[in-house]
């Protein structure tokens, strides 16, 4: 009974987005929390733009699949607009 429960629960279905297909893999060999495991994500992509890379570029470096996913990413966790931060990327992140 409790295995007919679980099957309900989690899906064993993949993501099909790529970007989330990677994340969901590397969450299950990971011991970080997923939401420890994306912002982890996004301080490479941060040090990649602050260090003066694109924002594609930092895309692919942190593991994102486009420039547009990474924008919304950052707006999520900045609280500014996708535009914002496409203007100036360096600009639109908090500083350690």
């Amino acid at each position: 009974m409790l295995g007919e429960l679980a099957r309900e629960c989690v899906s064993d279905v993949a993501p099909r987005h790529p970007a989330a297909l990677r994340l969901s893999q590397e969450a299950v060999t990971s011991p970080l929390p997923l939401d420890e495991l994306a912002r982890a994500r996004l301080d490479v992509a941060a040090e990649h733009l602050l260090s003066g890379a694109g924002v594609s570029t930092a895309a692919r470096r942190a593991g994102s699949a486009t420039r547009a996913g990474l924008l919304r990413a950052l707006s999520r966790e900045t609280g500014l607009s996708t535009r914002e931060i496409a203007l100036d990327p360096p600009g639109a992140l908090p500083r350690p």
